[in-house]
């Protein structure tokens, strides 16, 4: 993995931001995520 300094400093402050899909993703419902995915597997990509 080549991540550069300034990568991971970009990385960790979207990780405190609110509203990144940072935050989305841990306080999301599982079921939820598996329908969004299941109705369209693109998404993740």
């Amino acid at each position: 993995m080549n991540s550069s300094h300034a990568d991971i400093e970009l990385q960790t402050e979207l990780m405190h931001k609110s509203d990144t899909i940072w935050t989305a993703m841990p306080k999301a419902d599982k079921e939820a995520i598996e329908q969004i995915i299941n109705t369209d597997p693109n998404v993740i990509n």
